[in-house]
């Protein structure tokens, strides 16, 4: 898998369709390779997969992406868009973690933090040494067209 590439979770699509909520809080968290992240995961939760702790400019928990409404475009033409304004950053810091390899995308406000996707970082990224910042696509993370 290249290094950037977002992938969603198959299971993914079952989850959203029991219940997110439009105030539901989306989070971009950072993990190691100690569990690595596969489409096929079934009923994946953050727990799954071993989060980096509270280190230098890393929070557990990670970084806000913003409202489920907010990152969902209403549907035009059969297309709706995930989206953010928010690129998820960490600063260099020399207490930091070092061995981030995965960002995974997950629902904060549900029961189990259910995940979305994941993006590759290419890892480990040591953030002793310096930043990180997953610029998404300036297209949106993905979209999804509904078929003919």
């Amino acid at each position: 898998m290249a290094t950037g590439t977002i992938t969603f979770f198959d299971d993914s699509m079952r989850t959203q369709l029991v219940g997110w909520a439009g105030t539901d809080v989306i989070k971009c968290a950072l993990v190691t390779n100690a569990v690595i992240p596969t489409a096929a995961d079934v009923a994946p939760e953050l727990i799954d997969y071993t989060e980096l702790p509270n280190a230098g400019s890393y929070i557990t928990g990670g970084a806000n992406l913003g409202t489920w409404t907010a990152l969902l475009t209403t549907p035009s033409a059969g297309v709706v868009k995930y989206d953010t304004v928010t690129d998820p950053s960490w600063d260099q810091n020399a207490l930091s973690v070092t061995d981030p390899y995965w960002g995974i995308i997950y629902n904060d406000t549900q029961t189990g933090d259910p995940c979305l996707a994941y993006v590759e970082l290419g890892g480990p990224i040591d953030l002793t040494l310096g930043s990180l910042t997953i610029v998404w696509n300036a297209a949106g993370i993905a979209t999804i067209t509904k078929a003919a």
